[in-house]
């Protein structure tokens, strides 16, 4: 923008501002755009039985060029749970109780240009070419899901205990590989790989004061994910991927059979008994032996092996903390 006018009126040239210009830099962002039909349906026989479907359609921009353009992709999930209180007589201690199942899939589009990638035109206005072949075969991604749990309330719903356990696995994921010998293009991108998630939640809960004036509430929390990298693509042995400027001794990656979050490096050479072993003479003498060269060695994953959390509330004539 020009500063206390222009020098010749009429002029419109950043040189012919009066006082020196302020200029900025304008990011170009891309811009995606879903449509989608959503459609559900519940049913209960006698409050005891229940069973929950739906299905949904979306059409994702950034799947143009391919056969999804036009059907977009569908997924459906379906649920069940049954009360065993409302079917048998439960023992006066207990309030409430649910088993419940589901099944469902859900399907996630790709990030736009990569089915049909563009040029760019960086700030000093050259134009950077896309390095990547069009995937005109590119198929979104799906994670089928099966949960199953159970709740149950005790003493007047004093007591509760909520348990559910579940398995994701995760397909068609995109990765960006080489290209092969005579293309065009450097790279190109592929479907693939299946990521497995499964694990254990368990929550319990209860009110110790519960008065007109005054409740406390409290709840404990423990949960345990273990991933595993079940398949990758045939041509991709590892994936490197995360923040890998700081140091090139050590990587996070892919790798099937591992797990999303494992750390690769150097790691200290060990006898039977896990002790660090030491050089005994040369220049190694008396420092610690190092194997692995560069990020070659798995040395930790950086996901925590379980969670877990203890919540408090308290009430006070409406007030809540």
């Amino acid at each position: 923008d020009s500063k206390n006018g222009l020098r010749v009126p009429g002029l419109f040239d950043m040189t012919n501002s009066v006082q020196r210009a302020e200029t900025s830099v304008r990011y170009n962002t891309s811009r995606k755009r879903i449509n989608s039909i959503y459609a559900f349906t519940n049913m209960d026989y006698k409050g005891v039985y229940f069973l929950d479907i739906t299905g949904r359609n979306d059409w994702s921009s950034t799947l143009a060029y391919t056969k999804y353009e036009k059907k977009g992709f569908f997924y459906p999930s379906v649920g069940v749970s049954f009360l065993p209180d409302k079917w048998v007589k439960m023992p006066e201690w207990v309030s409430f109780s649910k088993l419940r199942g589901a099944y469902s899939i859900v399907g996630n589009g790709v990030p736009p240009f990569i089915t049909y990638p563009v040029s760019y035109v960086t700030a000093g206005g050259e134009i950077l070419a896309s390095d990547a072949a069009p995937f005109a075969e590119m198929k979104p991604e799906m994670t089928h899901s099966v949960e199953l749990g159970m709740e149950w309330k005790f003493l007047q719903h004093r007591l509760g205990l909520n348990l559910t356990y579940y398995r994701t696995d995760t397909y068609e994921q995109f990765f960006k590989l080489p290209a092969l010998a005579g293309d065009k293009y450097a790279y190109r991108y592929v479907n693939a790989g299946d990521i497995r998630n499964q694990g254990w939640e368990i929550t319990l809960d209860a009110t110790p004061v519960l008065t007109p004036d005054f409740t406390w509430k409290t709840s404990l929390n423990f949960s345990a994910n273990k991933n595993k990298i079940v398949e990758l693509h045939e041509e991709l042995k590892e994936f490197v991927y995360g923040p890998t400027s700081f140091s090139s001794s050590y990587a996070m990656k892919l790798v099937k059979g591992g797990s999303i979050g494992d750390i690769y490096g150097k790691a200290f050479i060990r006898d039977e008994e896990g002790h660090i072993v030491y050089g005994t003479d040369g220049d190694y003498k008396g420092l610690p032996l190092v194997e692995g060269d560069g990020n070659t060695v798995k040395v930790g994953n950086a996901n925590p092996v379980f969670m877990l959390g203890w919540n408090h509330s308290f009430s006070y004539k409406g007030f809540s903390l």
